[in-house]
């Protein structure tokens, strides 16, 4: 059976507001060819009001706490090996996307799948 997608949700404590969402799962297949199974994540964001919010408490950015528990998460996964990348798309236009993976260790391998996407994303690997 395979496992289904997980998504995380973050909230405000205070309002009960939306801070951001996250989303991962495993791949076998990129572009519709066979790949060695790796984690994805496929969706990840925060609402405009939370950008470059610190929490209170730690001091760390929001969206980085987010990404870190998505990892963690993915990370405590029975299916999860240690040596299992992660790879994600990042829209060509999402300049600070693009930075805050990086900071996150990704780095550029190219377009997702140049033959359905025309190099609208880029993808990413750590």
């Amino acid at each position: 059976m395979r496992q289904r997608s997980q998504t995380l949700l973050g909230y405000d404590a205070e309002s009960g507001s939306l801070v951001g969402y996250g989303t991962w799962d495993y791949i076998e297949e990129l572009g519709g060819q066979a790949a060695e199974t790796h984690l994805e994540v496929a969706w990840f964001g925060l609402d405009k009001a939370f950008q470059g919010q610190r929490d209170e408490t730690s001091g760390e950015k929001l969206a980085d706490l987010l990404y870190s528990t998505l990892e963690d998460d993915a990370r405590a996964s029975l299916k999860t090996s240690d040596d299992m990348p992660f790879t994600l798309a990042c829209d060509v236009e999402n300049q600070r996307g693009r930075y805050f993976w990086e900071r996150h260790g990704y780095r550029l391998i190219g377009p997702p799948y140049p033959e359905v996407e025309d190099a609208r994303y880029y993808r990413m690997v750590r």
